[in-house]
């Protein structure tokens, strides 16, 4: 019998983000919200980076001061807050990635 193999050794383990289900579909759900308001993917064309951090603070702020649901939504502002952090977080690796692409063809 042949012993299984498989190379995957400094890969991250996408799955341990469903060791949190319930905050996941929170941020799935702020993230349809989005996409319903805006059309999918708007948020990519952002021009103002501080947009997004500006959105994920005041969000981050009213979970602070107590305010837990936002008004407009419906949805937990600190999934509004999580959902500006990945969007920016996003821009910042596709900026990355381009970068080493750029340098990479030189």
């Amino acid at each position: 019998m042949e012993k299984f193999i498989k190379y995957d050794q400094g890969k991250p383990n996408i799955a341990i983000l469903f060791d949190t289900p319930l905050a996941l579909a929170e941020v799935a759900r702020v993230m349809d919200y989005g996409a319903k308001k805006y059309n999918r993917k708007n948020w990519a064309l952002v021009k103002n980076k501080e947009q997004y951090e500006s959105a994920s603070l005041r969000h981050q702020m009213s979970y602070h001061n107590g305010e837990y649901l936002d008004s407009e939504s419906d949805l937990e502002h600190m999934a509004h807050s999580i959902t500006s952090q990945l969007f920016l977080l996003e821009l910042r690796l596709r900026e990355k990635q381009n970068e080493h692409t750029k340098t990479s063809k030189n």
